[in-house]
């Protein structure tokens, strides 16, 4: 069996591929002047009587996870374990709240990262890695039994 999209996404592609630019555009301008938004607030669609959502945590509608696998597919984003010549960047959406009428447009905040920079964050914030420093280490303590009303 081949590979094949699915045909909602497709569609969602050309959007996306503005989107990503638009969000690659916008990271550009704040690593220059970091009082600027590193993100692209977006409106998707989703057409009326969709009244389905996932039973997942950021419970997406079918169109909503059409346009999500539509920004992944882009040749810009990298993807684990998948190498893409053009793939320089990572990519974050972060939902709004679900609307409360059923068919109603729901906001995604895109952001992306480039590939470079979760190496330089690790790097920075060494000292509060578990790693490196001992003190953060959760250690094992055994549940204090109580007899009689007092520890034993």
């Amino acid at each position: 069996m081949t590979f094949s999209r699915d045909p909602l996404a497709v569609r969602f592609d050309p959007q996306a591929r503005v989107v990503l630019g638009l969000a690659i555009a916008q990271r550009e301008k704040h690593d220059v002047n970091r009082r600027l938004v590193e993100y692209v607030r977006v409106r998707v669609p989703n057409p009326p009587g969709t009244m389905t959502r996932e039973d997942r945590p950021d419970r997406l509608s079918p169109t909503e996870r059409a346009f999500t696998r539509a920004c992944y597919y882009d040749r810009r984003i990298h993807q684990l374990g998948r190498r893409k010549a053009d793939a320089r960047w990572s990519l974050r959406l972060d939902w709004e709240p679900v609307p409360l009428l059923p068919g109603g447009q729901r906001y995604v905040r895109v952001t992306v990262f480039s590939d470079t920079s979760g190496a330089r964050h690790v790097r920075r914030n060494a000292d509060e890695s578990y790693v490196e420093n001992p003190e953060l280490r959760s250690t094992f303590a055994p549940a204090a039994r109580i007899v009689g009303g007092r520890r034993a």
